[in-house]
């Protein structure tokens, strides 16, 4: 993916900031699956109402790997790993950003830069999911199940 709007190194300062401000709060959703299901539920519908084009596929790698981490098909992912996904998806999902969501165009670039920072951070384990899942034969898509009945 290729982002033409400023320096690459502007975007990933912004998402750095952002994002370790994000990780922080993700703990208690690490530590307890259900409230991880309900937050992969508030990120998947605001996904799918809002356009996402210059990160949707990365989003729905990162929506897709913590998914499987909650259902346990994909368990064995760093804590580091979990708490940049977590606190990325907690990021895409927040109300209060550094750009209000609202401003259109101009809203998703913090969304953008937290979602490419994350990917940039997670790339190892990332790639490694993506082998797993591609070996699983399914189409990488938006999960239509919310998993409300994860423990």
């Amino acid at each position: 993916m290729q982002f033409t709007y400023g320096r690459e190194g502007e975007i990933m300062g912004i998402g750095k900031r952002m994002l370790t401000r994000y990780m922080s709060k993700a703990i208690p959703f690490v530590k307890n699956k259900k409230r991880s299901a309900s937050l992969l539920t508030g990120v998947v519908r605001k996904v799918k109402k809002r356009s996402f084009k210059q990160s949707k596929e990365e989003l729905t790698w990162l929506i897709n790997m913590f998914r499987a981490w909650i259902k346990g098909d994909y368990p064995n992912i760093p804590k580091r790993t979990l708490l940049t996904v977590a606190g990325t998806l907690l990021y895409v999902l927040s109300p209060i950003d550094l750009v209000p969501d609202f401003l259109f165009l101009i809203g998703v670039l913090d969304d953008f830069a937290v979602i490419s920072f994350a990917m940039k951070q997670i790339e190892k384990d990332i790639n490694q999911y993506k082998g797993w899942f591609q070996s699983q034969k399914r189409p990488l898509e938006l999960p239509e199940d919310t998993l409300s009945s994860t423990k």
